[in-house]
């Protein structure tokens, strides 16, 4: 089922969509034109916005997020790990928390 990522930008009505199956993310404007698109995210899924930051957070690969400017439709930063991310959100205020799976069954949350 694709795509498995989708935000919509309250602010600017833009959509982010990240899709696994070709390793993007495309920022499409509010008549659904495309306004910008994030190549090399391998298996790019879940998509967050985070309002204080105006910034959407995809993650992507076994434990990395993209951190988007959907305005601009450019990647603005990244961060990783070595181990497999299960899932995030970006709720808290300058914050974003995942779960990541690690050896021996352990659950961490970072920040």
């Amino acid at each position: 089922m694709e795509p498995p990522g989708i935000a919509v930008i309250p602010d600017s009505h833009r959509v982010v969509i990240a899709s696994s199956r070709d390793n993007k993310c495309r920022i499409y404007d509010p008549s659904l034109k495309l306004a910008g698109q994030i190549d090399d995210l391998e298996y790019a899924d879940n998509v967050r916005y985070n309002a204080e930051t105006g910034q959407a957070i995809v993650g992507f690969g076994h434990g990395a997020l993209a951190f988007i400017d959907p305005q601009a439709g450019t990647k603005v930063a990244e961060v990783s790990s070595t181990a497999t991310r299960n899932s995030f959100s970006s709720e808290a205020p300058g914050a974003v928390f995942s779960s990541m799976f690690l050896a021996r069954d352990t659950w961490r949350s970072w920040t």
